[in-house]
């Protein structure tokens, strides 16, 4: 990944995890690594516990952000979640997969956020 790359996404989360904050999310962990993946953002909407991947792009030319989770990303993400799970020995409540995806000229003022909750219907 190019440190560009990076950079992009490390900008789309910290927006994302504001939008987040702002619509009563709590912001418990961010990129959480273990050996099996990464998760963006672990959060708590109310007592459901939300595991929030999200895509940053500059433009839509290639599709938007959404449209570049594929099933790969999903099988990734759903086997982190797991992990996550099971080494914090959470075996109780609601929980759920979101995806944010953020398209961004390359500032805050120019940019587009799209929440879906339960995306991967799990």
């Amino acid at each position: 990944m190019s440190h560009n790359s990076k950079m992009l996404g490390i900008f789309g989360e910290n927006l994302a995890s504001d939008y987040l904050e702002k619509s009563g999310f709590k912001i418990l962990e961010r990129n959480y690594w273990c050996p099996l993946g990464e998760i963006d953002i672990v959060a708590k909407e109310h007592k459901t516990l939300v595991f929030v991947e999200v895509k940053t792009r500059k433009s839509d030319r290639h599709g938007s952000p959404l449209e570049a989770i594929g099933v790969q990303k999903q099988k990734q993400v759903l086997r982190a979640v797991k992990y996550y799970l099971k080494e914090k020995r959470f075996n109780h409540g609601p929980l759920r997969i979101d995806v944010v995806g953020v398209l961004t000229g390359g500032s805050s003022d120019d940019t587009q956020i799209k929440h879906i909750r339960n995306a991967f219907g799990e």
